[in-house]
């Protein structure tokens, strides 16, 4: 049985500059790339990596 492989966007988070997805969910796994701390408002979150982690 194939894993079923779904790509992921939210509006809460600053957009992707390209057609690329923010994140793409494999099973239990969810891939990253080139994200950055970054409000939906394009700004950049300040402080700890738990603080840019939950923003």
């Amino acid at each position: 049985m194939a894993t079923e492989i779904k790509t992921f966007n939210t509006p809460k988070s600053a957009q992707p500059v390209g057609p690329y997805s923010q994140a793409v969910i494999a099973g239990p796994h969810v891939f990253v790339s080139g994200q950055i701390p970054a409000t939906a408002e394009g700004k950049l979150v300040e402080g700890s990596i738990a603080d840019k982690t939950t923003a």
